[in-house]
């Protein structure tokens, strides 16, 4: 079976632009397991980091509502703070969300928290059974990032004002650095004030051959057995490859209607680009063919 990832690179999820995306996913789960009523895992723990509850809600709430118009059903696992009136799911519990589910997703918000939460309940195995087992995996800002070697956070901003950008260690589960939000306007309490964009690219040149990937607002990547294509509803944002070099940082836009091999640290170094052609590979994603520290 496929192992899939989608990650999306952030904006409001209400916006029109999410709408391709949402469709997507549940397509996807639709064709990987021969099913019409996808059954989707929500997983709100980014949301919930004790600061933004009330907006946390309303964000879980509507990605459940979205999913069910699309005619799934759905499932949350509520781990960490949760919501007023709500308890965290059980181990046992989450293990048969999981097993039960056609498509995970996972929502944007404090990655750091997600990260510290996830490990500490002893679920890392569990997340890479799961995309084993053919589950789409998919998420938007946190919810993709968190899959990454090495990831750039605003989880500062969740907690203090003025704040800073921070690099995260992923899951690795993506053998690459990433970046979402890439093409995003500049926050409040930011300092210095420089651009998504330009912070990632400062923290990526510490990071050698680790090659990168940064996400624009409302384009996504859909990673299929290491192959990893753009999408998006507009032909002027879409995902980018970074790579660090003599002179410099190295940016290629991925066209669409292309991919790049995860296994191939020459193609994500941009010396070499493929049509996509949907082979199967084995999983995990990382470790074949790059080098990563």
């Amino acid at each position: 079976m496929d192992t899939i990832i989608y990650g999306m690179g952030g904006g409001k999820m209400s916006d029109p632009r999410m709408t391709d995306h949402y469709q997507r996913i549940v397509d996807l789960a639709k064709t990987q397991f021969g099913i019409e009523t996808p059954q989707v895992a929500i997983i709100p723990t980014a949301q919930f980091n004790g600061t933004h509850a009330k907006i946390g809600r309303g964000n879980m709430d509507f990605i459940d509502e979205r999913f069910r118009n699309l005619g799934c059903r759905t499932q949350q696992i509520l781990m960490g703070d949760v919501p007023a009136g709500e308890s965290e799911t059980r181990d046992r519990d989450i293990q048969d969300i999981l097993r039960n589910a056609h498509a995970v997703f996972v929502l944007g918000g404090d990655t750091r928290y997600l990260l510290e939460v996830v490990r500490g309940r002893g679920l890392v195995a569990t997340v890479e059974s799961t995309l084993h087992d053919g589950k789409v995996m998919a998420g938007t800002s946190a919810g993709f990032i968190w899959l990454t070697k090495h990831c750039m956070s605003d989880a500062e901003s969740f907690h203090s004002s003025p704040w800073r950008y921070i690099m995260l260690q992923g899951l690795g589960i993506l053998p690459f650095a990433g970046n979402a939000h890439d093409n995003g306007p500049l926050p409040e309490g930011l300092v210095p004030q420089v651009s998504r964009r330009e912070q990632f690219e400062g923290f990526f040149a510490q990071l050698g051959e680790l090659p990168g990937i940064a996400v624009d607002e409302f384009a996504a990547i859909e990673v299929r057995n290491f192959m990893c294509q753009p999408r998006s509803p507009d032909p002027a944002i879409g995902a980018h490859v970074l790579a660090n070099g003599p002179n410099g940082i190295a940016r290629r836009k991925i066209a669409p209607g292309t991919a790049v091999d995860l296994r191939i640290a020459a193609a994500l170094r941009g010396d070499r680009w493929c049509h996509y052609p949907g082979r199967k590979a084995a999983f995990p994603f990382r470790g074949y063919g790059i080098r990563v520290r």
